[in-house]
């Protein structure tokens, strides 16, 4: 009987990606992974490893020429569609931040929310596709995460919300980011830029588990932060 491995590639399956999911996944794994301070030097490593993989499928990717006439039309469309969502949702956060002062609680509330996701405004509206695309999912996953959606929904604001991950929904397939979206067979430089990140990215994620410690909730939270990409 063949003796058994226990490689990261063993260890652990990974969601289905194409490559553009993957850079918009890989984007928000080094991002979270990079927000934290004290890594083991183990995870540091990966980490490292995963950010100079996703790179170069990054710039893969980026050459590859967007196409035109009617698939671009269609994604301008939910660009914009995308762009609306945030504007209004951004424009109802804001109204409320200013409302007077006896009903102080609820303009608190709702100017918490408003910093965490727009602490730089719309600005993020204004990036290529891909790139808005993944602060779109950073923030819809912030407003998960950071237990928002209940103030929003206490605030009425939850048809701003679900026009929002709708729009989002609908611009990820648009873009071929949406990993059930067929893509077409990729040159083989990305291809094989895929695949060295999907390597490296197995190795961060069984470096990064390591750190959960079943006594220790603070160990436990700290895993699923650094994973939640991969889970959106």
């Amino acid at each position: 009987m063949a003796d058994r491995t226990f490689t990261a590639q063993d260890l652990v399956s990974l969601p289905r990606m194409n490559a553009k999911k993957a850079v918009a996944v890989g984007e928000m794994i080094v991002r979270a992974g990079k927000a934290e301070s004290g890594l083991p030097a183990p995870v540091g490593s990966a980490l490292t490893r995963v950010e100079a993989r996703h790179k170069t499928l990054a710039d893969e990717v980026a050459a590859w020429v967007e196409p035109s006439g009617a698939e671009a039309s269609v994604k301008r469309a939910m660009d914009l569609q995308v762009d609306g969502a945030w504007s209004a949702f951004h424009s109802w956060l804001r109204g409320w931040s200013r409302i007077p002062a006896t009903l102080a609680d609820d303009q608190k509330k709702a100017e918490t929310v408003l910093h965490d996701l727009f602490e730089e405004g719309l600005k993020f509206t204004k990036l290529a596709w891909q790139q808005e695309w993944t602060e779109s999912s950073a923030r819809l996953q912030r407003i998960t995460e950071r237990g928002h959606e209940a103030l929003i929904a206490q605030l009425g604001g939850q048809p701003f919300l679900a026009a929002l991950r709708t729009a989002h929904q609908a611009y990820g397939e648009a873009l071929g980011i949406t990993a059930d979206q067929p893509e077409p067979e990729p040159v083989p430089q990305i291809r094989k830029a895929l695949e060295a990140f999907r390597q490296a990215l197995r190795t961060y994620v069984v470096r990064v588990a390591a750190l959960a410690d079943d006594d220790d909730a603070a160990s436990q939270a700290l895993v699923k932060k650094l994973l939640a990409p991969l889970s959106s």
